[in-house]
């Protein structure tokens, strides 16, 4: 017969109460990930911010390749939907002109 795993670790109900204290660490571990993940999205969607408002007409950012996938993502492609359409067929649907 297989011995219990849990034996010796809990004893009675309190020992499944999580202490406040150790949630809100938890919580503030969480954000300080989530914050540390999102510092490159940030980023770059201010430096498209700061692009955008250096051109004279949108259609001067699809000739920018560095923005290329900034625009594709902004026109409403998932990654999903990315990769099963080719990268030139993206942007043949973003550019329009």
């Amino acid at each position: 017969m297989a011995s219990n795993p849990w034996s010796g670790l809990i004893s009675c109900a309190d020992d499944l109460t999580t202490s406040r204290t150790a949630t809100r660490d938890g919580f503030l571990k969480q954000a300080l990930q989530k914050t540390q993940k999102a510092n490159p999205y940030v980023q770059r969607a201010e430096a498209l911010l700061t692009a955008l408002s250096r051109v004279e007409a949108p259609e001067d950012l699809l000739d920018r390749a560095d923005f290329r996938d900034d625009l594709i993502v902004a026109s409403g492609f998932s990654e999903k939907a990315r990769d099963y359409i080719a990268k030139w067929s993206c942007v043949g649907l973003v550019d329009t002109r």
